[in-house]
């Protein structure tokens, strides 16, 4: 057992329902899995308990007094605490963890991945903060994994190598995510599922969902869409939705678990989700829901935006408008709505997309091949 390999994996909330590739890295990769979490200074093990109890007061003063990098003060405790774990390896969940981590990585010969999803690398304020940082880390870390092209793009513009970027992108299960026919809804239905936050502005799905309806026949059918989530933006849906009187229409069913989720998915027609740059530069990385839908046999109305175009094939298993153009997408729900066999033949081609293209054991399996090359 002495040599069994031995991933410390460092990640940012425990139990985070929107986090489930992180999950998956916890369960299917090989090995011996050890994990902390927490943001930098924050950070606490599995039992709850702050590495730091009282430390991490004073240094995160101390580090905004001087202006210093609070990695540069945490450099001796981190140290530490990854020789009590003694790692093989460490993975660490999303970009700023792994800047925090690797001084001290480095200075202990501890290979080091660094997994980027999204928000890390498209808010401004971590842009203008870690735009230096990360291009000096990559040149100590084995490899940085990405999710999509976009986000490849982004981290050479900050000046990583290329050869230090790994692309892979998430996958999910075929088995959970299957097609079955005989769950389809009696009524037409548009499913989007995912945190009612401004990057998935779940608003511009109602509003485009509420002009399809109303473009045919003035109204009168039976289309209906269901939005599996919940969010900061839910009041603001619900009264988005309230307003326009469609509360028999538009459901907002809050969070799901992934049996539910994929029952909806049978039952839906096909997905949307809406997804733009927030307001702080917030963007997705690859949105599995969108994964999942297409591993369903649904096409998926989204937008150009992020790592979408490298799920969706515009045109062949969905399609996609730009971001906020609210009519495009609008018609095109329209389109679909009055054209099963257009749906039909659209959700055949994204599954064997999402087949060829977005599996979990793929995603798995470009991680742990990383790993066993060490």
């Amino acid at each position: 057992m002495e040599n069994e390999f031995r991933l410390l994996i460092v990640g940012r909330s425990y139990g985070v329902k929107s986090e489930t590739f992180i999950d998956n890295h916890i369960e299917y990769l090989n090995g011996e899995k050890r994990l902390i979490y927490g943001r930098r200074w924050d950070m606490i093990n599995v039992e709850g308990d702050f590495i730091w109890p009282v430390r991490r007061y004073f240094q995160h003063v101390l580090s905004a007094i001087t202006n210093l990098d609070d990695a540069y003060w945490f450099r001796g405790s981190v140290k530490k605490v990854l020789q009590e774990q003694q790692p093989s390896a460490i993975l660490a969940q999303f970009g700023p963890a792994g800047e925090f981590l690797y001084p001290a990585a480095k200075e202990l010969d501890i290979p080091l991945f660094v997994h980027f999803h999204g928000f890390d690398i498209s808010r401004y304020l971590i842009l203008w903060r870690f735009r230096k940082k990360f291009a000096k880390m990559a040149e100590q870390a084995q490899g940085l994994f990405v999710v999509s092209e976009r986000m490849v793009e982004q981290l050479l513009k900050m000046g990583v190598p290329r050869e230090k970027i790994i692309l892979n992108p998430y996958g999910v299960d075929p088995k959970l995510f299957e097609p079955k026919n005989s769950g389809s809804s009696e009524e037409p239905t548009f499913l989007m599922v995912g945190r009612l936050v401004a990057k998935k502005a779940p608003h511009l799905s109602i509003q485009a969902f509420i002009e399809a309806k109303k473009s045919i026949n003035g109204g009168d059918n039976p289309l209906k869409l269901r939005i599996i989530g919940d969010g900061p933006l839910r009041k603001h849906c619900e009264v988005l939705i309230k307003k326009n009187g469609m509360e028999r229409d538009i459901q907002i069913l809050g969070f799901q678990t992934p049996d539910e989720i994929s029952r909806h998915m049978n039952e839906a027609m096909a997905f949307v989700q809406h997804s733009v740059t927030a307001w702080d530069g917030n963007m997705e990385g690859l949105p599995l829901a969108i994964i999942e839908a297409q591993m369903s046999g649904k096409p998926v109305i989204s937008t150009v935006h992020a790592g979408i175009p490298d799920i969706v094939a515009h045109g062949e298993t969905g399609y996609l408008v730009a971001e906020k153009d609210v009519k495009g997408m609008a018609e095109f729900m329209t389109k679909m709505a009055t054209d099963p066999e257009l749906v039909s033949q659209m959700g055949v081609r994204a599954r064997e997309r999402a087949l060829k293209k977005f599996t979990l054991q793929q995603h798995i399996q470009g991680i742990q091949k990383q790993l066993d090359a060490l």
